[in-house]
């Protein structure tokens, strides 16, 4: 009744009278007429003035406004309770931009099954714009990368990551020994026309890079170009170009003396980073951790570089 009752309250405003709501959705009159005098009975109120044309009172918006917000609820409890019922404790879907989802992400999941190992995760590596669409509708519940808002999220900021340029041996901008460097006036200048291998996957990143070179007058060739960050590291271990990557994988690379990490300061090539979910009456516990946890691990992102 609740679903048809909302049905009917909610194309009242698209209605001239009664009999044209009824052929609208397919109803017959005197049943919507009958639903509608029920719901007037039970909260002593008049829902509908009927006038020509039709329109909702002010105590009918509010209802049409409640039913609304409870069959969303009801929803919202199907979904999580047919995930207990596919699995022990639970489900979450997650997503993780590139390059986090090997290079930070990962290191939290140790703890989190510690905590919850009866727990499913899905943990899928996309792009900020597709999460933008499947977090709102609740088709993933939380989303780590690039920093966007919507009404019907949360965002809390992780910082700023920083982004550095791995050169291989075969790069005229290579000097042996020199594992980690800031880039110079020179060092700028000589990256024009250097051999690059562009990350394409991720459009917000590709904007930041570009505007970074754009700003300082510099135009690389774009030699090879992949969507995959991991790939486009190892085909620059391997000497084809040199390719911009985030400050933790660099990190990671320490132990090589067949490349140098360039860095530039942290105004020209940095990305701001959340961890956004769905807005929800109450985060579950493993939500909660892992909201938690990457909140804490928010230095991970901006502690300044090991030379």
């Amino acid at each position: 009744m609740k679903n048809r009752l909302m049905d009917i309250l909610a194309t009242v405003n698209q209605s001239t009278t009664l009999t044209a709501l009824a052929k609208d959705l397919f109803l017959s009159q005197p049943y919507i007429s009958r639903q509608i005098g029920d719901a007037e009975r039970q909260f002593n109120v008049k829902l509908i003035e009927r006038t020509t044309p039709i329109r909702l009172t002010y105590a009918g918006e509010r209802l049409l406004s409640y039913l609304k917000k409870q069959t969303q609820l009801n929803q919202m409890m199907k979904q999580e309770m047919l995930s207990f019922g596919k699995f022990e404790s639970g489900a979450l879907t997650l997503g993780v931009n590139q390059p986090l989802g090997a290079s930070w992400f990962t290191s939290l999941l140790p703890g989190f099954y510690h905590r919850f190992p009866q727990m499913h995760l899905s943990v899928q590596e996309v792009k900020t714009s597709v999460a933008q669409k499947l977090l709102p509708d609740g088709q993933m519940d939380l989303f780590i990368g690039k920093t966007f808002y919507n009404p019907k999220v949360v965002t809390n900021s992780l910082g700023r990551l920083q982004l550095v340029i791995l050169v291989p041996k075969t790069s005229r901008l290579f000097r042996k020994g020199q594992f980690w460097r800031m880039a110079t006036t020179e060092t700028i200048n000589q990256m024009n026309g250097e051999p690059f291998i562009r990350i394409v996957g991720e459009s917000r990143f590709v904007a930041v890079v570009d505007n970074a070179f754009r700003d300082n007058g510099v135009q690389v060739e774009n030699r090879v170009e992949v969507a995959d960050s991991k790939v486009a590291i190892q085909m620059a271990l391997m000497g084809l170009g040199c390719v911009t990557i985030d400050i933790i994988s660099a990190r990671k690379l320490s132990n090589r003396d067949d490349i140098n990490i360039l860095e530039f300061p942290p105004s020209v090539l940095t990305l701001d980073f959340s961890i956004i979910y769905r807005k929800t009456i109450s985060k579950s516990d493993p939500l909660q951790f892992l909201v938690s946890a990457c909140l804490e691990q928010e230095k991970a992102l901006t502690m300044p570089a090991i030379y």
